[in-house]
């Protein structure tokens, strides 16, 4: 486990509640009180890299166009500088094309603990 000030997003706590709730809620309107908002202990774990599996059919990528990419946000790769991979997030999947993606950069990957 890490303490929450390693992560160094002084709203971090507070932006996982509304996460959470917002998962449960998907219908509910922004303007969310505090008291709704569920508890969250301060209990996560941080890994230095995700693997994202995913059907690429263009692409040469073996049986059926499935892809495996290791995604890293690590403070430093091989003994050298940093790492933090860019992606992109499916925002919209209703638009076409590149359009519902947006770009993301890497800082932490972590897991919530119950």
């Amino acid at each position: 486990m890490i303490s929450l000030q390693k992560i160094e997003q002084p709203d971090f706590s507070h932006l996982i509640r509304l996460f959470i709730y917002n998962q449960e809620h998907p219908d509910s309107s922004s303007d969310i009180s505090l008291t709704a908002l569920p508890t969250f202990y301060g209990k996560i774990t941080i890994y230095p890299s995700a693997v994202a599996t995913f059907h690429a059919p263009s692409n040469i990528s073996g049986i059926g166009g499935i892809r495996c990419e290791r995604i890293r946000a690590v403070t430093s790769w091989r003994k050298g500088p940093s790492r933090y991979n860019t992606i992109f997030v499916n925002t919209d999947p209703a638009a076409e094309g590149m359009r519902g993606l947006d770009v993301a950069h890497c800082v932490t990957f972590f897991l919530i603990l119950a």
